[in-house]
């Protein structure tokens, strides 16, 4: 009933949706298609005020996807490898389970707990490749040790030192991603809460690889952040020649990292330097894939977005 009844322009106030594109045209943006394809394309023209933005949750999630493709192909192999190796046969993850169990003449105190296993990665899914890594480095030794025995001689070196470094570094960059992710799934966020927190996932990515001017850095008010964050926006990540001088030198990079992660303090001691370069280049290559999805994906320049706040 009322479906030929003309819609009032003043009810329509936006649109938000993932990014098929019978619904959105362009990743997310309030520019009109000139080819008219998309619902809001279409919205767009007849209610120029509409508000066309893409689900956050959704498009944070192909900025995830992105990110890990950026890492090396070998190490990303490992978890899909790994998660399908005993997907297939129950036999396998029956002899998994008793590497799990430690061997000991003493009477156990109690009943011991169920073996865990790897979960199974759905491409479909979101948060499964996360969900999927996590385990796998949770359980590191006991699949170290069961690739040592039943692996193949590429299985057996899935969890080589080196590998798991790598697997620990993505697991941390998505892993920031993810909290998002799961953020914005919420309901009944207010514009407030959507918007900082939009400005804070942007920062803190950012900052990670960016050499902020001193002054911004070191305001620690909100009007210190305001500016970090729109430091950070006005930089151009598709171009190779705009931001590459803005980035953190090798050093401070690795200073960084190693806020974050001190165990790779004498990790990095010992290690071979050519290792280490080569890590810190992938990680820090990363994390600029994923400032240039987020600037694509996601409306952090859209004046008119932030303009309700």
């Amino acid at each position: 009933k009322g479906s030929n009844k003309e819609v009032p322009k003043n009810n329509m106030i936006g649109l938000c949706s993932d990014h098929g594109s019978n619904m959105i045209s362009s990743k997310g943006s309030n520019v009109i298609d000139p080819k008219g394809k998309g619902i809001g394309n279409r919205f767009k023209k007849n209610f120029d005020h509409l508000l066309v933005i893409h689900d956050f949750a959704h498009a944070l999630n192909l900025v995830i996807q992105e990110t890990i493709s950026s890492f090396p192909a070998e190490i990303v192999s490992i978890v899909s490898d790994i998660c399908s190796h005993f997907s297939r046969a129950s036999q396998e993850r029956a002899k998994f389970a008793r590497f799990q169990t430690k061997k000991t003449d003493k009477p156990a105190p109690q009943p011991a707990k169920p073996a865990l296993q790897v979960i199974k990665y759905v491409v479909t899914r979101w948060s499964s490749f996360k969900e999927s890594l996590d385990r796998i480095l949770e359980l590191e030794n006991p699949l170290r040790e069961y690739f040592k025995k039943h692996g193949s001689s590429r299985q057996k070196t899935f969890l080589e030192e080196e590998n798991v470094i790598y697997l620990k570094l993505l697991s941390y960059i998505i892993g920031k991603l993810n909290f998002y992710v799961k953020f914005f799934q919420q309901e009944n966020l207010s514009n407030y809460d959507v918007l900082k927190t939009l400005k804070e996932a942007v920062t803190l990515i950012g900052e990670f690889v960016i050499q902020i001017p001193e002054h911004i850095e070191q305001d620690l008010s909100q009007k210190g952040q305001e500016e970090k964050f729109n430091y950070i926006c006005k930089i151009e990540f598709k171009e190779k020649s705009k931001y590459a001088p803005l980035l953190r030198s090798q050093e401070k990079f690795c200073e960084k990292l190693l806020e974050e992660f001190p165990s790779l303090k004498k990790k990095f001691q010992t290690m071979e330097k050519d290792f280490v370069i080569k890590l810190l280049e992938t990680s820090q290559k990363a994390i600029v894939s994923c400032l240039q999805e987020m600037q694509e994906w996601l409306p952090i320049q859209d004046h008119t977005l932030f303009d309700t706040e």
